[in-house]
């Protein structure tokens, strides 16, 4: 488990090879802000400090709230740098820093040893 770099595809068509998790920079008009994703996955009481042009990230998946019916609730509890966040699976939230967090998947294995898991991006 750990942090991978998320690049722009270029707009041209042209493709790039390279090893899974390693950044691929590109030239492309989306890229050109300067905008990057960071992405992680962590186990349900796991921490992790990640570090992101040189500031610290420290992450911790609390907790995974997953309700297995119709409307049913699924979300997790993160701590990032001591902050308690909560959210809902797909929702994205502003950090003290200005960067946001968002929970992009949740694996809720509900058996005895079952994985429980989050995915999550940092971008900004």
């Amino acid at each position: 488990i750990g942090l991978f770099l998320v690049s722009c595809a270029p707009q041209d068509g042209s493709e790039d090879t390279a090893l899974a998790g390693q950044a691929v920079q590109k030239s492309c008009p989306a890229c050109d802000s300067g905008w990057q994703k960071y992405c992680g996955s962590l186990l349900e009481g796991e921490s992790q400090t990640y570090t992101i042009a040189s500031s610290p990230y420290k992450i911790q998946l609390k907790s995974i709230l997953y309700q297995a019916y119709a409307g049913g609730v699924h979300s997790a509890t993160f701590r990032v740098n001591g902050k308690a966040i909560t959210l809902l699976e797909g929702e994205e939230q502003k950090l003290s820093d200005g960067k946001f967090m968002k929970l992009n998947e949740l694996v809720f294995q509900d058996y005895a040893g079952g994985v429980h898991s989050a995915s999550f991006c940092l971008s900004g």
